[in-house]
Order: structure tokens, then C-alpha cells, then sequence
């Protein structure tokens, strides 16, 4: 998007791209926060979401559950 000329259909598709890539990324971030809060409640969901590895492991152990589980709460199945 950097690269290309400001008014190009080139820069315009870029933006477009990147906003709907903002766009999908808060709609995931949403309904993560959703599910946590209908598992510990609104008052722990943030901490339980935020705390719940230790510094240095994995995000998750299995990426393809994640995946999977996203494409569920997003319906893009």
C-alpha cells in the first residue's frame, strides 16, 4: 500500500484489503472476548484471557483447533 501512488486503483485496493483485515481481526477479537466472558464471567474474563499461559510457552497447543474454532464463531466455514 506504501509503494504504491496515492489515487491509484492499486492503493485503493490495498486499503481496501488491509481494512477488511482490520475489519475480520475485530470481529475474532469480539467474539473470543464473548466466549470468555460466557466461561468466567464479565468480571474474569479478561484475566483469565490475558494470564492464562506463562511467559516463554505457546500461544496454544494446537493450531489447527484454533483455526478451526475461528472459522466456527466467524461462519467464513
Amino acid at each position: 500500500m506504501e509503494k504504491a501512488l496515492d489515487g491509484s486503483k492499486d492503493k485503493v485496493k490495498a486499503q481496501n484489503e488491509l481494512d477488511a483485515e482490520i475489519a475480520y481481526r475485530k470481529h475474532v477479537d469480539h467474539n473470543i472476548h464473548l466466549i470468555g466472558n460466557i466461561l468466567f464471567g464479565e468480571k474474569k474474563s479478561s484475566a483469565m484471557m490475558f494470564h492464562a499461559r506463562a511467559i516463554g510457552q505457546p500461544l496454544v497447543d494446537d493450531w489447527d483447533c484454533l483455526k478451526t474454532l475461528v472459522r466456527k464463531i466467524t461462519h467464513y466455514d
